[in-house]
């Protein structure tokens, strides 16, 4: 019996929805190509049952419209070595689809003369999972207990895909920008859970920055606990990656990671090493527990300040695990107090634009759900707060201490009735302010043109700065510079 995990089978219903497997396509090429252009060819495609692999048929891998027809019967086909062969992108990419393909495709030469993997989409389709095929609905007939009701696509899916062309002249399928291409999307959903399984192997991609996460939050957490059993004392700076490994009994834990700069080893905090762990947790999160390092050295320690210092301008950020197991990546330039400092004041800036958000809504409540004009939400939110935490900071973002009043309301928000507006969570209602004046209202700009919080990232390993909005659910949020604005 075949298993399938979770995230293996989210990728693959994923890849369903995506370009790889809807087929019986018919083909139109957009332009003849540049001889070093990307080619993009629409392909609007029906839904039909995958046949038997054929025998492997000659490609003319010179013609990209061959070689779309090629790719999308490799993909009705679960042939996944056509399907690698035709396909282009970063090496690490390619290596992790490569993976994912062929076991794909073994599992579906298992199910071969079971139950269909296109009946089981079908089965999916019923669910509300978006798209915008509208659907001719007809009545087909019944019985007053049971009516049949058929809802056919009134227009066929068209997808573009992109090709490049290889230095030996031929052409191959650029699936990142081909799925970009065909949804409109700034990302591809697919492309990013295919770069991010923790189950893609440890062969080609040993480099990626995930990889070199897991490896350290895992090594946090058995050094963690064995610290707990140990009466909450840490191990000493000699020998500590010896012991832990004694405790662990996983070798693979103590694996040498590479990146593209060499070899990177994981170093305890001299400071911590043969000391008692406090249980107060506060300390524990700005406590550094186990850091990256240059090199492969075995029981390495040192100071993550001076690690900081000594890496080369450009080498990006060092990931370290604190004390209370979380993995955090520090931007070069600052220190790890620094770092910490900041954290502090962006959760100060959320509490705020969640308050002021929070107020405004219970105003709405009040008021037949309507916002209060834009020269008036100040005095709202200083009515609405609750008294105990009512104070002058509550309008200033602590990362921007030259404004008296840190954020906005939404322009286009303010004074209106927030039923008109569907969806709270995706609509902006506090910004930050640009003039600092009470009362501040501005329009929501196309993308965050400056980021005012620095420091300490989680998943996002540019750890680039950010701002934080308030939206008309009373959640705050995160938009990182140069990104857009999230909108309806």
């Amino acid at each position: 019996m075949m298993t399938v995990t979770k995230r293996a089978a989210q990728a693959l219903l994923i890849a369903v929805l995506g370009l790889c497997v809807w087929t019986g396509a018919t083909y139109a090429q957009d332009a003849p190509a540049a001889v070093d252009a990307p080619v993009a060819v629409d392909a609007p495609a029906a839904l039909e049952a995958p046949a038997a692999p054929a025998a492997p048929a000659k490609i003319d891998r010179t013609d990209p419209v061959a070689v779309v027809k090629a790719y999308t019967k490799a993909c009705e086909e679960f042939d996944a070595a056509t399907f690698i062969d035709l396909v282009t992108g970063d090496e690490a990419l390619v290596a992790a689809l490569r993976r994912q393909t062929e076991q794909m495709a073994r599992g579906v030469a298992e199910m071969r003369g079971q139950r269909g993997f296109l009946d089981v989409f079908a089965e999916y389709s019923f669910l509300p999972m978006g798209g915008k095929a509208p659907s001719v609905v007809e009545k087909q007939g019944g019985d007053e207990g049971e009516m049949v009701v058929t809802a056919t696509e009134a227009e066929p899916r068209k997808k573009t895909f992109v090709l490049k062309k290889m230095p030996d002249g031929t052409w191959k399928v650029d699936l990142e920008q081909s799925i970009l291409r065909t949804t409109g999307a700034e990302k591809s959903i697919l492309v990013s859970s295919i770069r991010q399984d923790p189950r893609a192997g440890r062969g080609d991609d040993r480099n990626e920055p995930w990889r070199r996460r897991q490896r350290l939050q895992q090594l946090a957490s058995k050094l963690l606990n064995y610290i707990q059993q140990r009466d909450r004392m840490v191990p000493g700076a000699e020998g500590w990656m010896d012991e832990l490994e004694d405790y662990a009994l996983d070798p693979a834990l103590f694996d040498d990671l590479a990146d593209e700069k060499g070899v990177v080893g994981v170093a305890l905090n001299a400071q911590v090493a043969g000391t008692e762990l406090p249980n107060d947790w506060q300390v524990r999160r700005s406590t550094v527990l186990l850091y990256e390092c240059a090199g492969a050295e075995r029981n390495a320690y040192g100071n993550p300040n001076e690690e900081l210092a000594d890496r080369a301008e450009g080498s990006g950020p060092l990931m370290v695990a604190f004390a209370d197991g979380q993995v955090r990546s520090i931007p070069l330039g600052m220190s790890i107090e620094d770092a910490s400092r900041e954290e502090r004041l962006q959760q100060v800036c959320a509490r705020n634009v969640q308050r002021i958000c929070r107020a405004l809504r219970d105003y709405a409540r009040d008021h037949e759900g309507m916002l209060p004009p834009a020269d008036q939400w100040c005095g709202v939110v200083e009515e609405y707060v609750d008294p105990e935490q009512l104070k002058p900071e509550i309008f200033q973002c602590p990362s921007r201490p030259d404004l008296e009043y840190g954020y906005a309301i939404n322009k286009a928000l303010a004074g209106q009735d927030v039923r008109d507006f569907p969806d709270h969570e995706k609509h902006i209602l506090i910004l930050p302010a640009i003039a600092g004046i009470r009362n501040e209202a501005r329009e929501v700009p196309k993308e965050c043109m400056e980021g005012f919080h620095h420091g300490m990232q989680g998943m996002d390993m540019d750890a680039k700065p950010f701002v934080h909005v308030g939206t008309l659910a009373g959640n705050s949020s995160n938009v990182i510079e140069g990104r857009p604005y999230f909108r309806p």
